[in-house]
């Protein structure tokens, strides 16, 4: 009986207190995701292309640099909508904007359809990207584009403002 007793213990023993491992500490939490920058609201700006107008010579006729641009926009998370127009003797001139936004970045595509242009049977369509400065007050980018009259534009430049 005694040696059942001590081979019970024996037993005990090494079921209970035979673990050298060390506890693990708890994994860090990820660092939460950068907050996507707001535009909602309106912007004004400037852009010109290799047309020397705004997206395309079918807008402008191959006038200057387009000073005077809007949108106005609207956020819901990271999907961007609203209207664009001109302020400078382009009365019904108007299109729409839409796009997505990433940390500081907006990918945006820009559409003026038929009949929104001076020259009848024109529209015209842009796609680019914008970085929003640290201030979250001003937007500057490229694009590029097609338009139905004139054809391709590229080297687009814009800075927008919010007001």
């Amino acid at each position: 009986m005694k040696t059942f007793v001590v081979l019970a213990l024996g037993l005990c023993l090494a079921a209970c207190g035979g673990s050298n491992s060390t506890p693990t500490s708890p994994s860090p939490s990820p660092s939460p995701s950068p907050q996507p920058m707001t535009l909602t609201g309106v912007w004004v700006g400037t852009a010109s292309d290799s047309t020397t107008s705004m997206m395309g010579g079918g807008m402008m006729g191959g006038g200057s640099m387009m000073n005077g641009m809007s949108w106005q926009l609207s956020q819901d998370g990271t999907t961007v909508a609203g209207s664009m127009g001109f302020s400078e003797d382009q009365s019904g001139m108007m299109g729409a904007v839409s796009g997505t936004v990433s940390g500081n970045t907006l990918t945006f595509t820009m559409t003026m359809p038929m009949g929104s242009m001076p020259m009848a049977g024109c529209s015209a369509t842009a796609n680019g990207t914008m970085q929003m400065n640290l201030s979250g007050k001003e937007m500057t980018g490229t694009y590029s584009g097609s338009d139905s009259c004139s054809g391709p534009f590229t080297n687009g430049q814009m800075t927008m403002t919010r007001r």
